[in-house]
């Protein structure tokens, strides 16, 4: 699937899902980096992969404009 059209997929879901998916699946630990050993499996990694990058979209459309207008870095 070409990048432009996941994009497009990537914005409606999380446009039409943003409360859906946080009340459905709150974040927890294992979301950054620690995965529990019986979920370290490939179709797991790649369910969480998208869910992950669904959530990152909804968070960026979400952002208040003063937090995301701030300098990054040191």
């Amino acid at each position: 699937m070409p990048r432009k059209k996941q994009n497009k997929i990537l914005n409606k879901a999380a446009k039409d899902s943003f409360t859906e998916i946080i009340t459905k699946n709150p974040i927890k630990d294992d979301c950054f980096g620690k995965v529990p050993k019986e979920h370290n499996t490939l179709q797991t990694k790649k369910k969480k992969g998208l869910r992950n990058r669904i959530l990152n979209r909804i968070f960026r459309l979400n952002k208040p404009i003063e937090t995301s207008a701030k300098p990054q870095g040191n």
